[in-house]
């Protein structure tokens, strides 16, 4: 046999003896998409964030300071990028600062009663945070406050700042709208003989205590602009930092239009949520968010804020999910190198009931499970698309159907690329000889969409048992009225993930 071999700047004149090595990489068959995942999140910005709102994205974002430098400290932006680095480092990160809401902020109280007669120890507890103030014997409610409120705002990267006026404490969130109703906060006064008060000792709703001049946050923020700046570039993750149906309604509007084929942006939105099981499943269920390509976190009372928790959990899945789109999230953070770093409610009565659950799950909502020591889980991982109109319809429920599907769809479009077709014709006939390797005949384009199902399902993405009916059904030709146009389909069956066991133990021994 004969091998005709080309290594670069090595001509077949060259007349000095040697032995002449090139070693090529990535040579190998390409895979699809391979760059750097992407994730946009869509957040406000403080007034001493340095990004220009709505017009301009920032990244890729590496670390909290940059975060602090274009979206101010506190602000939802910062929280959610903070949170999602310090689990996911390994896709890049952008922001886009959307225009704060017109109208107020969450504004609480704390109120000390008197002067202290005994030291001790007062604590509040913000999004879940710890923070503790020492009191001295003989401190009046001014000395406390005092204390108590600096101790807040040394913690810049809290959404709240706090100033003090004989005692009553007034804490205000970084900005307007309702987006930080959902923060958690709580006090309690230690030590034997203190004889002073705090109140709210609750945990409470922000804005929501019921002390004088308390109120919660008003205005939600439009993601109109933003969006639109958004739209020519393509991301894989969208993380919005709203739990409220019009600004999660457009961005999933807008993942829906990119995904088709016109663009071909492939992206998936995550929402994260606060609110009782009830309404989590009436607005994932919704006519709007009902769709499979967005995923909806939710844990009532969750210690930090909806957002907080949108990007800790997106962090996880993701991470798992651009090595396996086939991932099995049941129970994740439960198993031996799993962990969801996220707080359980205060509240006991707050943790999801098995009624809850299943309500939840059946109507599109991924919820936040607590094993019996605290231990935070989610439970399974869905997609938002439960309905057909209105009749209940599971058949894209699990994430594995939409990651997996895509993963594929952006496989088979690095291969088109990658083969050498730039002519198109038809199969030969009978012992015609094949055409020039330039050519695309529908038994060349199915040959290679054969053997990425092959592929899928050794990698175990596919359900092997229906591997034969996925051959099948792939039909590939020219279009009968487009005949420059290579048309193929093909019916893909994803892995179906165990989620259940059942086992009828008949105990059987006879009577002695």
């Amino acid at each position: 046999m004969t091998l005709a071999l080309s290594l670069t700047g090595l001509d077949l004149s060259n007349p000095i003896p040697g032995t002449y090595i090139e070693v090529k990489f990535a040579q190998g068959q390409t895979a699809g998409d391979l760059g750097p995942k992407r994730a946009l999140f869509l957040a406000p910005k403080t007034s001493s964030g340095t990004a220009t709102v709505d017009t301009q994205i920032i990244g890729p974002v590496f670390d909290e300071a940059d975060a602090i430098t274009y979206f101010g400290a506190g602000s939802p932006m910062h929280r959610m990028i903070r949170a999602f680095l310090a689990v996911n480092k390994s896709i890049e990160v952008y922001g886009i600062a959307t225009t704060e809401a017109s109208g107020s902020a969450a504004v609480d109280k704390i109120i000390i009663a008197t002067t202290a007669a005994a030291n001790g120890v007062l604590s509040v507890w913000i999004c879940g945070e710890q923070i503790d103030t020492a009191v001295v014997t003989g401190d009046t409610v001014t000395n406390i406050g005092d204390n108590v409120a600096q101790a807040i705002n040394n913690r810049t990267w809290l959404p709240v700042t706090a100033s003090n006026a004989a005692g009553t404490i007034t804490v205000t969130g970084k900005i307007a709208g309702v987006e930080l109703n959902s923060i958690r906060f709580r006090t309690k006064i230690t030590g034997t003989g203190i004889a002073t008060t705090v109140t709210p000792s609750a945990d409470t709703a922000f804005g929501a205590s019921g002390e004088s001049g308390a109120a919660i946050g008003v205005g939600a923020v439009s993601y109109t602009a933003a969006l639109a700046t958004a739209l020519p570039r393509k991301f894989h993750y969208i993380l919005p930092h709203s739990q409220v149906s019009a600004g999660i309604d457009a961005v999933v509007d807008q993942v829906y239009v990119q995904a088709e084929p016109s663009t071909g942006f492939r992206q998936k939105a995550i929402f994260g949520a606060a609110l009782t099981p009830a309404a989590a499943a009436t607005l994932a269920s919704g006519s709007s968010l009902n769709r499979a390509r967005a995923a909806f976190f939710n844990c009532e009372e969750s210690p930090e804020e909806h957002y907080v928790l949108c990007a800790k959990v997106g962090a996880c899945v993701i991470k798992e999910e651009i090595v396996d789109p086939s991932y099995n999230f049941d129970g994740y953070g439960t198993r031996e190198g799993q962990t969801l770093p996220l707080l359980a409610p205060y509240n006991d009565s707050a943790k999801p009931t098995t009624a809850e659950l299943k309500s939840m799950l059946n109507q599109g909502v991924t919820p936040i499970g607590f094993t019996d020591g605290g231990q935070p889980y989610i439970v399974r991982a869905v997609t938002t698309q439960c309905k057909s109109g209105s009749n209940f319809d599971y058949r894209a429920r699990d994430r594995i159907v939409v990651a997996v599907a895509d993963r594929f769809a952006d496989d088979m479009a690095a291969k088109y690329a990658a083969a050498p077709w730039t002519k198109v014709t038809a199969d030969p006939v009978g012992n015609a000889k094949e055409p020039a390797p330039e050519f695309a005949t529908p038994r060349r384009v199915k040959a290679m969409l054969e053997q990425l199902v092959s592929d899928y399902v050794d990698f175990g993405w596919l359900d092997p048992a229906k591997k034969q009916t996925t051959l099948d059904g792939i039909q590939v030709g020219q279009d009968p009225s487009l005949p420059s146009r290579m048309n193929a389909s093909v019916p893909l069956y994803s892995a179906v993930l165990l989620h259940q066991h059942a086992l009828l133990v008949k105990e059987s021994s006879q009577a002695t």
